[in-house]
């Protein structure tokens, strides 16, 4: 399969949990396309909607989730794949198979009194169907390909004799095993100190370009999406408000929150001052009305909290949801 061509493509993903108070619409008609080899930076504050998304695509929330649209898994020389209208057992031959997953935290990933090495030849096992007489060495070999050094006497060690880099590189070998054709990355250098969080991004992208995978990358350090990713999508209230190749979206951002963000990023020039984004997300009770963000937007009109902004074409590569972006 050609990199141009698209290995995820999300339809108007809704998700909604039932409350005390009311339908909670923890996501509304999310939509997004993510090419093979390309990088998609899913970016937001806690509480945007960026790990319900990812978690969704992995079928992992609970019960209590009512989840809508359609979630299509393309891989080479074989039919593209409805990931929300699997059932639960057909859906555990695509976990870890076409679209794989990791954690922000590892430790609480990793299996705390089960070795290494058993850890990543379960993944083996269970999904990419390997006999059981080679799992070790493939086990190995996949240690060894993080980066992880001496990985036969790794493959040995329980998680918490591993550092946080080593660990993390461990569940990337994990999510790695079958190949996927999608690799969700929730925040996994979150927890690393500066050194460990450049390899770790190094590390993604060269295994990456091997294997031509698309991957959809979630955090909230602008910083980071700078490094890695080829295009970003910024949520914010379960909605994806703007979407823009990186170069692109940095330079000329259209929607009032993207630049909120892109303007909290502390800079040496100004001695590093932090600019904080007055008053916070709020959930969703109920139709949504009016744009999410209206409530926190120094351009707010009173249009904005009555009318739902539809998503508008920039040009081509650029989309925005907001009623004045024509104005920035």
């Amino acid at each position: 399969m050609s990199h141009d061509a698209i290995a995820l493509d999300v339809k108007q993903l809704s998700v909604r949990f039932a409350s005390s108070n009311g339908q909670i619409h923890a996501l509304t008609d999310v939509t997004m396309q993510v090419r093979r080899g390309e990088t998609l930076a899913l970016v937001g504050e806690s509480g945007s909607g960026k790990s319900v998304t990812s978690l969704s695509l992995m079928r992992l929330l609970d019960n209590r989730a009512q989840l809508a649209g359609q979630a299509w898994v393309h891989a080479d020389d074989t039919p593209g794949v409805d990931l929300l209208s699997l059932s639960e057992k057909q859906m555990l031959q695509m976990r870890g198979n076409r679209i794989s997953m990791v954690f922000q935290e590892p430790m609480t990933s990793l299996n705390p009194v089960q070795r290494i090495g058993k850890q990543v030849e379960e993944a083996l096992t269970i999904h990419a169907k390997v006999k059981r007489g080679e799992t070790r060495t493939r086990a190995i070999e996949l240690l060894g390909k993080v980066g992880i050094s001496d990985p036969a006497s790794r493959a040995r060690q329980y998680p918490h004799q591993l550092s946080g880099g080593m660990r993390q590189r461990v569940m990337i070998a994990i999510a790695l095993a079958c190949e996927p054709t999608v690799l969700l990355a929730d925040e996994p250098t979150t927890a690393l100190d500066v050194t460990i969080q450049a390899q770790i991004l190094h590390l993604i992208r060269k295994l990456q370009r091997e294997a031509g995978m698309a991957v959809v990358f979630i955090t909230h350090d602008m910083g980071v999406v700078a490094q890695i990713a080829d295009r970003v999508a910024v949520m914010y209230g379960g909605q994806i408000v703007e979407t823009a190749p990186t170069a692109e979206l940095f330079a000329a951002p259209k929607h009032p929150y993207t630049k909120a963000l892109l303007d909290s990023i502390p800079r040496p020039a100004e001695g590093g001052v932090l600019r904080g984004i007055p008053g916070q997300i709020e959930a969703i009770v109920g139709a949504p009305k009016g744009c999410r963000f209206a409530n926190r937007c120094p351009r707010a009109e009173s249009r904005c909290s009555i009318e739902v902004p539809v998503e508008s074409r920039v040009n081509d590569v650029h989309s925005v949801r907001c009623h004045f972006w024509e104005k920035s």
